[in-house]
């Protein structure tokens, strides 16, 4: 029988469900070529429609706790959000970071020893602004050297996106451009250094924009290197687009960490990490102690009950001014 795949790439788009693949090491392999291609692949019917459902209640009852909260959330732009909310109280973490295509292609990527050290959220609200095209961060020197990647950003949207709900937009097989001329330097605010494209650059990756329209149930698993931004939301006509952000880092990567040891003794809040209480620990480390293994994590309380407020420290400076990262801030 012919192998199906469910990889969709700008140049062979597919169709077929995650029911139809009889050989997940051939899909994952199709997977791991199309990100080093194009920097971005999709899954398509990789998850059950109920889960993308209530993962949008989940997040969305979190980001009001987050929003009312100083520093619960990052802004991203004009009426744009991002905020990490806590995996024990959106519990939809499991299905996306236990997911057989997630940990084949993790360690197809990055070996056993990679890990999972982000599960955020991207909110962009009924106005929000178009964004700059950018990098989540400057390219690493050994990414620069070796053009292999350390990372991989894994998205599923919870509702289905029209194009007037701020669409994901990205400039396929631009991860590896060189971006020594990005916003950056001596005048920028290194949060910023070699992330935004300007001038000429800047109208070359624009012309070069794919929309992507997110459905329930697919995810894309894109590197952020590759050069991308969310677009506008009409003001009167669209509705809150939650999205979940999940990284995965190789050893090779700046924020990898052996473990929470490690973590405390670099003692440096703007790692990216899993927050979770004690009490939730203990049950992982019962039930899923191989998906603990590859947890970057931080205990932040004795119990469920008592975790504490919101504290987004997953800042982009660049963005916080929305069409013009080089614009000081008031």
């Amino acid at each position: 029988m012919e192998r199906q795949n469910l990889v969709a790439t700008a140049s062979a788009p597919r169709s077929a469900t995650i029911q139809s693949l009889t050989d997940i090491k051939d899909f994952v392999e199709d997977m791991y070529e199309a990100i080093y291609r194009d920097g971005i692949a999709v899954a398509r019917k990789a998850l059950p429609v109920a889960w993308a459902d209530t993962l949008n209640h989940d997040v969305a009852r979190e980001f009001l706790r987050a929003l009312f909260v100083p520093g619960g959330t990052a802004a991203r732009g004009y009426n744009r959000y991002y905020f990490e909310p806590y995996i024990e109280l959106t519990p939809g973490f499991f299905a996306l970071a236990g997911h057989p295509i997630i940990i084949a292609l993790s360690r197809r990527m990055f070996g056993d020893d990679y890990r999972i050290l982000e599960w955020g959220a991207d909110l962009p609200l009924p106005g929000a602004e178009g964004q700059w095209p950018h990098r989540d961060f400057a390219m690493e020197e050994f990414t620069l050297k070796n053009r292999r990647l350390t990372s991989i950003a894994v998205n599923a949207s919870c509702i289905d996106v029209a194009p007037n709900n701020a669409p994901f937009q990205i400039a396929k097989g631009s991860q590896f451009d060189d971006g020594a001329d990005f916003y950056g330097g001596d005048q920028a605010d290194p949060a910023a250094q070699g992330m935004f494209p300007l001038d000429d650059r800047r109208r070359e990756y624009e012309a070069r924009m794919e929309t992507m329209l997110g459905e329930r149930g697919n995810f894309s698993v894109r590197s952020a290197l590759t050069i991308h931004g969310g677009s506008a939301s009409e003001t009167n006509n669209s509705r809150l687009r939650p999205t979940i952000v999940m990284s995965v880092v190789s050893p090779d990567d700046r924020n990898w960490v052996s473990g929470p040891e490690e973590l405390a003794r670099r003692d440096d809040p703007h790692i990216p990490r899993i927050r979770l209480s004690r009490e939730y620990l203990d049950h992982l480390e019962r039930d899923h102690p191989d998906l603990v293994r590859h947890l970057s994590y931080e205990v932040v309380a004795p119990t469920t009950a008592d975790l504490p407020p919101y504290h987004t420290w997953h800042t982009l400076e660049g963005l916080i001014m929305g069409n013009d990262p080089t614009a000081k801030r008031p």
